[in-house]
C-alpha cells in the first residue's frame, strides 16, 4: 500500500476527517488532494508531518503501515528499564499506587525546588 492509499483509506474510515480538511490544513487546493487520490500519487515529503498530525498517526505508520519499534535498552538507563519492567508486572491496583506515589513525589520535589530557589542569593 502506498502513502497515498494509506492516507485516503484512513480519511475514508473516519467521519471527522476529509480530503478537503486536509487540503485546507496543508494550504493546497482540494484539486491537489483529488489528484493525489486519483493518480495514486504520494504527496510531497514536506507535507508528511502535517498529514500525520491531521490523521493522528506517526510518519513511520504512514510510510510503512507499521509503527516503528523502539529498543528501550537504547533509550532507557538501566534503573529506568528495571522500574518499567516492575511496573508492567503489576496489576491495575498496583499501577495506580505507583502513579499516585510518583505524582506525590513529583509535587514534593517541585515544592522543594521552589523553596531552594527562593533562598538563593
Amino acid at each position: 500500500m502506498t502513502v497515498s492509499e494509506r492516507m485516503f483509506a484512513f480519511i475514508d474510515a473516519r467521519k471527522d476527517k476529509s480530503a478537503a480538511g486536509l487540503a485546507k490544513l496543508l494550504g493546497v487546493s482540494t484539486g491537489q488532494t483529488t489528484s493525489w487520490r486519483q493518480r495514486n500519487c504520494d504527496p510531497p515529503v514536506k507535507y508528511l508531518p502535517q498529514i500525520c498530525e491531521y490523521l493522528g498517526v506517526s510518519i513511520a505508520f504512514l510510510v510503512t503501515g507499521e509503527e516503528a519499534k523502539v529498543d528501550l535498552a537504547k533509550v532507557l538507563a538501566e534503573d529506568e528499564a528495571v522500574l518499567l519492567e516492575r511496573y508492567r508486572s503489576l496489576d491495575a491496583d498496583g499501577r495506580e499506587i505507583v502513579r499516585a506515589t510518583a505524582l506525590q513525589e513529583q509535587r514534593r520535589a517541585a515544592a522543594e525546588k521552589g523553596l531552594a530557589e527562593t533562598h538563593v542569593g
